[in-house]
C-alpha cells in the first residue's frame, strides 16, 4: 500500500512492469522497469524500494504526465554477491519500517542456500540468523512486531521466531503450522493478529 499515492502497487516479475491501482491522477496504471523486480516496498521518501535479482535498489516514480520512460533503479546493496545461484525471492517491511527479505536458490541442485536479511537506511544490510532455505517466502510480522513468520516455499512448514527489529536479532525458531502440500507462499497478518498464507 502506497500511503502517499493512496493506491496499491505491485511488480510484475515476468513483464517488467510496476503497477498501481487505482492509478493516481495523471499517471498510467503501469510503468516499465529497466530490470524486473519480484518484491517491493513503498518508502517514506516517496521512492519505491525494489528487489531486482541480487540487488536492492530504489526508483523515483514519474511525476503526473511524465510517464513513458523506463525506470532505472539506483542500487543500494548487492546481496550475497559471492553466490551466483541466489536471487531475492520475497520480502516485506517489518513494524519498524525495515525491509526484511529472503533469497532463493535458482540452480537445478535446489540445495538450501537461501538466507533472510534485514535492510534499513540506518543500519544497511544485516543477515538474520535463521535456517538456510531453498526458497525464502511467507515473510510476515505479528501486530506488535515481535514475532516473525517465514517459510521455505520448497519444503512446506510455516515457521515462527521472536524478532527484535532494532537489533535484527531472532531467537526461538519453531514450527507455527504444518503445511500438507509444500508451497507456502506470500503471507500477511491481519488486524486481529491472524496469519493468512497463500498455499500452492
Amino acid at each position: 500500500w502506497d500511503t502517499a499515492g493512496r493506491c496499491w502497487r505491485w511488480p510484475d516479475p515476468q513483464g517488467g512492469q510496476l503497477y498501481a491501482w487505482p492509478a493516481p491522477a495523471g499517471m498510467p496504471s503501469g510503468v516499465r522497469l529497466l530490470e524486473s523486480a519480484c518484491v517491493m516496498a513503498c518508502c517514506a521518501s516517496g521512492r519505491v524500494l525494489l528487489g531486482q535479482g541480487k540487488r536492492l535498489g530504489t526508483v523515483d516514480l514519474p511525476a503526473p504526465g511524465q510517464g513513458g520512460r523506463p525506470l532505472q533503479s539506483q542500487v543500494l546493496v548487492t546481496v550475497d554477491a559471492a553466490e551466483p545461484r541466489t536471487i531475492i525471492s520475497d520480502g516485506c517491511t517489518d513494524r519498524g519500517g525495515n525491509f526484511v527479505f529472503g533469497t532463493a536458490n535458482t540452480a537445478s541442485d535446489q540445495r538450501p542456500i537461501g538466507s533472510f536479511y534485514q535492510y534499513s537506511h540506518q543500519h544497511g544490510l544485516r543477515r538474520l540468523a535463521l535456517p538456510v532455505v531453498v526458497r525464502a517466502g511467507g515473510i510476515a510480522f505479528s501486530a506488535d512486531g515481535r514475532r516473525m513468520y517465514f517459510a521455505d516455499t520448497a519444503q512446506g512448514d510455516i515457521m515462527q521466531c521472536d524478532y527484535d527489529s532494532e537489533r535484527a536479532k531472532v531467537s526461538g525458531v519453531k514450527t507455527f503450522a504444518t503445511v500438507l502440500v509444500p508451497g507456502a507462499g506470500a503471507a500477511v497478518v491481519d488486524s486481529d493478529d491472524h496469519l493468512w498464507s497463500v498455499q500452492g
